[in-house]
Parts: structure tokens; sequence; C-alpha cells
């Protein structure tokens, strides 16, 4: 009796804390639509509303309706002097805002942000280097259990962010219809019975696609959240719940593997890619998609550009990565960025045959490039993600 009351009080927790996130979220979003503020500032708001309710889930088990000052203290402390410090009290004002919440109100320091924002834009390289420093200690302290367990922790979180953006996971992306170009690249006989999994597959969405051009494939998915096995198989996909370093499937069992925006995540990605190899049968195909670097590198500061552009060449030109998916926050969540060069020296050894090039060249538009990029060896590392691929 009394396990069964911790289960119950435990649900009606994790239902309030979801209710709650919820309730924030959708306030939020129409407080950012009744505002004219430029489209990047919105963006950036929101992410940085992800951000605070993911670490009070993940980190305080609380909601924005019980979280205490200092739990916000903890939230802005790593940040003061920075131009990022003024971004989070911005959210928090439209926190306050939407929901009247008096503990998220006047944390505000001296001085001018714009002031703050021009030492930032004079020294990118110093302050991105200090972001990496301070998240280095965190980092390697650490482990892949931790990592899920705040995945498992947040999930009142994500329940609230998908019913809050119910197209979040089944959106179409640029990156599918890449990985199906390379695939077919690879293996053209769409008619074979192949065996392809996806790891960290979501709800299937990326092997939906390739259903429809390997109508005979055998699909198999892998996926931490069990809550989502049952849309899996409704839509023809096997679901296997396992760690993406740890595949519980038989050595050269599959045909083909893929994955995006998975690799990322891992506290040591180098497992993932043995996993690959032992699972592929001999000459299997494999995809592997992640975000690059230079995503986190981009920014109003012209040299900037520059600076992306020679690190194809010189890595040294750009920071070290700080390989955190909410920098300086107490959130155990990884989310590496990868350049060419580490994306290749990642697979290589262990998967030989494996060619990398770069996708998703947005920030050259304007000046008109996107399409010249991938040709040309002083940009075409200059992508906003990164894609591995080979035979085994």
């Amino acid at each position: 009796m009394a396990a069964s009351s911790v289960q119950v009080e435990t649900t009606r927790s994790a239902a309030a804390i979801q209710q709650s996130c919820l309730v924030a979220m959708q306030g939020f979003q129409t407080a950012l639509k009744a505002t004219d503020l430029p489209t990047r500032l919105k963006g950036k708001l929101w992410e940085r509303l992800m951000y605070f309710l993911h670490y009070l889930v993940a980190c305080k088990d609380e909601s924005p309706e019980t979280a205490s000052r200092d739990d916000v203290l903890e939230f802005l402390a790593p940040v003061r002097g920075l131009y990022e410090y003024d971004l989070r009290c911005q959210m928090l004002d439209m926190l306050a805002t939407v929901g009247n919440h008096a503990n998220f109100k006047s944390w505000h320091q001296d001085g001018s942000s714009r002031w703050r924002k021009a030492l930032e834009f004079a020294f990118w390289f110093r302050h991105h280097d200090e972001v990496h420093r301070r998240s280095q200690a965190f980092f390697t302290a650490i482990t892949q259990a931790d990592i899920n367990a705040h995945e498992f922790q947040a999930l009142p979180f994500y329940r609230a962010m998908w019913q809050t953006l119910p197209e979040i996971g089944d959106e179409v992306l640029d990156t599918d219809d890449e990985v199906l170009r390379h695939l077919k690249e690879l293996c053209p006989d769409v008619a074979s019975r192949l065996s392809v999994l996806d790891i960290g597959c979501g709800r299937g969405r990326l092997l939906q696609r390739v259903a429809k051009d390997y109508p005979n494939a055998e699909l198999i998915g892998t996926e931490l959240v069990e809550w989502y096995h049952p849309l899996l198989r409704e839509r023809g996909i096997r679901p296997i719940q396992c760690d993406a370093g740890h595949l519980t499937l038989p050595d050269h069992s599959l045909d083909i593997v893929i994955s995006t925006d998975v690799i990322e995540h891992l506290r040591e990605p180098r497992l993932m890619v043995e996993e690959i190899r032992r699972v592929l049968k001999p000459g299997g195909i494999f995809c592997i998609g992640a975000p690059s670097s230079n995503a986190h590198f981009y920014s109003r500061n012209p040299f900037a550009f520059l600076r992306i552009a020679c690190s194809d060449l010189l890595p040294g030109a750009v920071p070290s990565f700080h390989n955190l998916y909410a920098p300086l926050t107490p959130l155990k969540i990884v989310h590496y960025g990868f350049s060419r060069r580490q994306m290749h020296q990642l697979f290589a050894p262990t998967l030989p045959g494996v060619t990398v090039v770069m996708k998703r060249f947005y920030p050259l538009r304007r000046l008109r490039l996107t399409k010249l990029a991938p040709k040309l060896p002083l940009l075409r590392g200059m992508g906003l993600y990164c894609m591995a691929f080979g035979r085994k």
C-alpha cells in the first residue's frame, strides 16, 4: 500500500509540473506574438524559456509556480556581466508578466546592456573561450547515466513542450532528404528487403520517410522514451528501448543504420560509432547527422564569418566548443558541435570508408553563396549541419 501511495504522489507531481510548464509556455508564446520585437530576439527569448523550464524540472523538480528566488539566482549567477544575463532577465520579466510570478521580477544589473553586447562583439573569441572554460569542469564530471537521468526527470517538461508545439518531432526537415539522397547513392536497389535502424528515432519521422522510398524495408527504431513505442508500432516501426552507445541488437544484423541529431547528445559519442560498426553487415551503409560547431559561433560580428571560413584549414581559428546543451546552467545535457575535421576524426578509426560533408549554408544566403559553398575549399566547412556517411 505504501509503495502504491508513493507512485500515485509521484505521478500527481509530474502531472502538476507538466501543467504548470504548459501554461507558462502557452502564455509566453501568446505574449511573444503580441510584441513587436525582432523575430531573431523572439527566438532567443523562447530558447531561454526552454532552458529555464528544463532547468527547473530536471535540476530542481520544480515548476514555474513553485520556483524560488534562489532557483532563479542559480540560473542567473554564472552569466552575470555577460549579455546573456540581459536576455535571461528579459525572459524572466515576460514570464513574470504572463504568469504573475513575483519571484521572477527585478532581476537586473547596473550599466548598459548595449555596452555588454558591444564587449561581446569586440571580444568574440575571448567570450566563447570563457564559456568553454566555465563549462569544462562540469562537463568532465558528468556521466551518460547522469544525462539519461536528467532526460527522464525532464519528461513532464517534454510532454508540455509537445502539447504546446505538437509539430515537434513530425516536422519535415531538409536533412531527411539529404539522408535519403546519400542512401540512394549507396543503395539504389529500393525494392530489396533491407533492415533499417534509426538510432534515437523519436516519433519515427525519418523512418517514415525511408519507407516511402524503400517500401519493403524492415523498420527498426531505438527510443529511450517508452511512451513513444505504441505510436511507433502504429507507424510500422519496431521499437527498441536502449542507449545509443549500447544497442541491444545482434552483431552484423543490419543493412542500414541512420541517425540524425542524436550523437551530439552522448557523453562518449565514439561508443555509438563502435556500435554502428558492430551491428552493420559487411558492406552495410550508415548515414549520421549532427549540428556543426559553426551554428554556435555565428554572430553579427563580421570577424566570426572570417574565422569560421578559415577554421576548416586552421582549426584554432574558432574557440573550443562548450559541449553543453544550455551553457552555464546545471543541466546535465550534452550537446557537441562538430567541425568536418572533428566528425571525420570520430568516425574514421572505426569506419574508415566515411565521407563527411557540411549541409545548411544558410548564413551565406546574403552573399548568395549557398550553392557554391560546398564546392569551394574555403567555404565548404561553413555549414550548420555535419553529415557522415559511407559503407562498413
